[in-house]
């Protein structure tokens, strides 16, 4: 006997959120703030030490102060060396992240600070201003907001999107008023790789999969 076709529900009617997803947007958000602030992180969020220590240079002008050049090279120690000749047992060594732990990193990082101490001596730039419409693409950044909460946009209300599945979210993108995606011209696999990118966590199950546009233009989720 074939199994009911499931009914269409209004948005009120989505399902809970768990705390997985919830935490997924924060982390997305984290890492979306970094990139509209120009701040370089990995995967994790985690910020690049040496763009991080020229950020605060070029906000200042100099590579002294708090945040001096001499602490930002540091991790350097001298050590002895055990059975050596009296002249050449002590030497240098050093962690493996350290940035003395390659030349090539320690030579770009050199011409980098160069350049930045030249351009913002007289003229200091501010610190991690976010540009939001310069540094983050609007899908991305509506996709985030709106992944557990129930955001307006364009004047409507749209639900809460790791309730829906890929094809179910991006037929709802292609349908709302103002599109954000269009199915034409838009590659359902491509947008699966860009949601994953962001780290997005969705429902574990109970996904929204069917979605529609009634004759009123409410949306409808099954």
């Amino acid at each position: 006997m074939p199994k009911p076709e499931k009914t269409l529900r209004p948005r009120q009617q989505l399902p809970v959120i768990p705390k997985v997803c919830l935490d997924s947007q924060k982390r997305a958000w984290d890492r979306l703030i970094n990139k509209a602030c120009g701040m370089v992180a990995d995967a994790d969020g985690q910020l690049n030490p040496d763009q991080f220590f020229l950020d605060m240079v070029a906000s200042r002008g100099t590579a002294f102060g708090d945040w001096s050049l001499r602490q930002f090279l540091g991790g350097i120690m001298v050590v002895k060396y055990k059975n050596q000749k009296p002249n050449d047992n002590y030497g240098i060594a050093f962690s493996e992240d350290s940035i003395w732990a390659s030349e090539e990193r320690l030579n770009s990082f050199l011409k980098r600070l160069g350049r930045v101490l030249e351009q913002t001596k007289d003229n200091p730039k501010p610190l991690w201003v976010p540009e939001w419409r310069k540094n983050v693409d609007l899908l991305d950044e509506l996709v985030v907001r709106g992944w557990c909460e129930k955001i307006v946009v364009h004047g409507y209300h749209w639900p809460p999107l790791c309730c829906l599945t890929f094809p179910a979210m991006f037929k709802f993108l292609c349908l709302c008023d103002k599109p954000m995606l269009s199915e034409t011209n838009s590659d359902l696999e491509a947008f699966r790789q860009r949601i994953r990118r962001l780290g997005l966590v969705s429902l574990p199950k109970g996904k929204v999969s069917r979605v529609e546009k009634d004759q009123h233009g409410n949306f409808l989720f099954a």
